[in-house]
Formats: C-alpha cells, sequence, structure tokens
C-alpha cells in the first residue's frame, strides 16, 4: 500500500469574513482527497 493512501488527511480550518467565499472554498476541499475542513469562522480573533 502506498504512503498516500495510509496518511491522515489534512485538516483546516477556513477563517475569513465573508460567508461565501467561505462555502465555496469548503466545497472545492470537500472534493479532494486528504483534505478535511475541521472548522470555519468569520473572525480569527475569536477562534484562533
Amino acid at each position: 500500500m502506498s504512503d498516500l493512501m495510509t496518511m491522515e488527511p489534512c485538516r483546516v480550518v477556513l477563517v475569513d469574513d465573508h460567508s461565501l467565499f467561505r462555502s465555496g472554498l469548503k466545497g472545492l476541499l470537500d472534493r479532494c482527497a486528504g483534505v478535511r475542513v475541521v472548522g470555519e469562522a468569520a473572525l480569527s480573533l475569536i477562534h484562533i
């Protein structure tokens, strides 16, 4: 089995004040193998 098949997915937190941008980017990343969106935030000072 190759290393790519056994690797953990890259976990991503989306932070942007435009909800439409976050939604579109999440939709794109959800289609990518090896990437998992684990959270979203509108304000980085509060959530990160």
